[in-house]
């Protein structure tokens, strides 16, 4: 069991999920740097880049 759970917490999924919430909680800096992270970990081009316009998304002033 501990081989599955190790998997999930690599994930990037759970990444993308912990970045939506820490952006819903106002915690931009954080969430940009979780939604990079997502985006280095994902092997599909077009979630790579929609991961990686959220983190720009929140780091461009707005």
């Amino acid at each position: 069991m501990k081989e599955k759970s190790t998997h999930l917490a690599r994930h990037h999924r759970l990444l993308a999920t912990r970045a939506h919430l820490l952006e819903l909680l106002g915690e931009q800096e954080a969430a940009a740097r979780a939604y990079r992270e997502a985006a280095r970990r994902t092997t599909s081009a077009p979630e790579r880049r929609h991961l990686t316009d959220c983190a720009h998304r929140l780091e461009s002033p707005a």
